[in-house]
């Protein structure tokens, strides 16, 4: 059986990021299955999670898949699939990684019609 565990708080520098990798490292370390999705658009989990083969931190906004393309084509109406958004960490964790350009999902979000 699977369980979510959300990490939220509106205010800033309460250790949430932290909260989170650390959590689903450990996780994944005890042998679970853990699927991290960064819904931020600062991105900072996704800073904290990605590094390059030199060890620096992979700029969010260069990634070709995230969060906001499959939210883009679920609202357009386009087919999707969500693993392609998905990045495998080497300490067993998934990621699909958020992006700055974040905000600009919710913007379009609001434009579209509530269909049922």
């Amino acid at each position: 059986m699977s369980k979510v565990i959300a990490i939220a708080n509106q205010k800033g520098g309460c250790a949430k990021t932290t909260t989170a990798v650390n959590l689903s490292i450990g996780l994944a370390m005890k042998g679970q299955k853990v699927l991290v999705i960064d819904a931020d658009g600062q991105a900072d989990l996704t800073k904290s999670l990605l590094r390059d083969a030199d060890g620096q931190p992979v700029e969010p906004d260069t990634l070709t898949e995230s969060i906001v393309s499959v939210m883009n084509k679920i609202i357009t109406g386009n087919g999707y699939d969500a693993d392609e958004a998905i990045i495998h960490h080497p300490e067993g964790v998934d990621l699909m990684p958020s992006k700055k350009a974040y905000p600009s999902a919710r913007v379009c979000s609001a434009r579209r019609p509530y269909r049922a």
